[in-house]
């Protein structure tokens, strides 16, 4: 009976490890996609909100980063689909345990996904973040940022272990 409820236990983990980076990055694509259509319509006539350290500026991206390569959506959407794909085999061929990787692979999954979803359903990528000093950003940039240096986090957590430190 001891046995049967650890492997319960274990089994229970083990769906949460796999579920929980995914729940993250779905919130991620809702969220970000909320919020654009909240700031296309408050701020579709060149209107914008001064958040004090930031302010909320509608621009339309059909570039990549910063607005480099503009003009080019279609290449990006196959580039982006090329990604999804390589992220999804990533994240299935990381170990359950590792959630540090697979929570940092599905933050950049869910960012490229929610842009795709922009590229697709209008043609370009909808950003409103603007620091005045910073090219204009969404939240599906941030998350793959955010992701980027998680998964470099979790290399060098690994990299440490595999030489012995703590």
């Amino acid at each position: 009976m001891q046995i049967y409820a650890l492997s319960t236990k274990k089994k229970k983990k083990t769906i949460i490890f796999k579920i929980i980076p995914f729940l993250v990055g779905l919130s991620i694509v809702g969220l970000d996609q909320i919020l654009k259509r909240i700031f296309i319509t408050k701020l579709s006539d060149g209107n914008y909100i001064d958040c004090g350290i930031c302010d909320m500026r509608l621009v339309y991206n059909t570039g990549t980063a910063f607005g480099l390569f503009a003009g080019n959506n279609s290449f990006f959407v196959y580039i982006s689909l090329l990604a999804i794909i390589l992220i999804f085999i990533l994240i299935f061929k990381t170990p359950t345990r590792d959630i540090l990787s697979r929570s940092a692979y599905s933050m950049i999954l869910a960012g490229a996904l929610s842009n795709l979803v922009d590229r697709l359903r209008v043609g370009y990528v909808i950003d409103f973040i603007d620091f005045r000093f910073w090219p204009v950003f969404n939240l599906a940039d941030t998350s793959i940022t955010c992701g980027i240096i998680l998964l470099f986090i979790a290399i060098f957590n690994q990299n440490q272990k595999g030489c012995g430190v703590n």
